[in-house]
């Protein structure tokens, strides 16, 4: 930001200077990350997909549940599955397979970011991305590794996954509506 001078009420020098603007990009492109953690062992795996698209339910079951999520859960000694309402994670074949590999999942409201503890995570993580460069896939997939694996300590996100039974009981209180989480 240029400087500001609160006597004036206005701007000082020229806010035009190379160094005060802030470069954006038309058409960005995409990393989908996907990632997991448990309230015993904190830090689960991450995973990086690279395409510019969304993805759809048999491309979440084959790239995602069936290539990572079975290993993920045997790793960190997870006895349940959490994931959003998205429509791709309640999509029948995503649910038969579940069910078919007996992975214990939760029926999760859509719309709900603030039961979903991963969801304060990545807010913490795009809160912390502001101090790295990530000015192209590379740079934003090692910055991204870096803090998942090495500047977020565990008790961030054993104290994100503790939360969960005052999650549960203020949405309750609140009968479904907003919480500060």
């Amino acid at each position: 930001r240029p400087p500001y001078s609160k006597a004036s009420g206005s701007i000082v020098g020229d806010p035009y200077q190379l160094k005060y603007l802030q470069k954006t990009v038309k058409h960005p492109a995409k990393l989908m990350v996907w990632a997991a953690f448990t309230g015993e062992a904190g830090r689960g795996s991450i995973y990086f997909l690279k395409h510019n698209k969304t993805l759809k339910a048999a491309e979440y079951l084959e790239m995602i549940l069936k290539e990572k999520l079975q290993d993920t859960m045997d790793i960190h000694g997870a006895t349940h599955f959490v994931q959003d309402g998205a429509s791709v994670h309640t999509a029948k074949i995503v649910t038969n397979w579940l069910n078919a590999n007996n992975i214990q999942y939760f029926n999760w409201p859509p719309q709900s970011p603030d039961l979903n503890p991963i969801e304060n995570m990545w807010y913490h993580m795009k809160r912390s991305l502001e101090n790295y460069d990530t000015r192209n896939l590379t740079k934003l997939e090692a910055a991204i590794k870096e803090l998942w694996c090495r500047d977020m300590s565990l008790s961030v996100f054993m104290d994100y996954a503790n939360t969960m039974p005052d999650r549960i009981k203020e949405v309750l209180q609140r009968k479904g509506g907003h919480t500060h989480y």
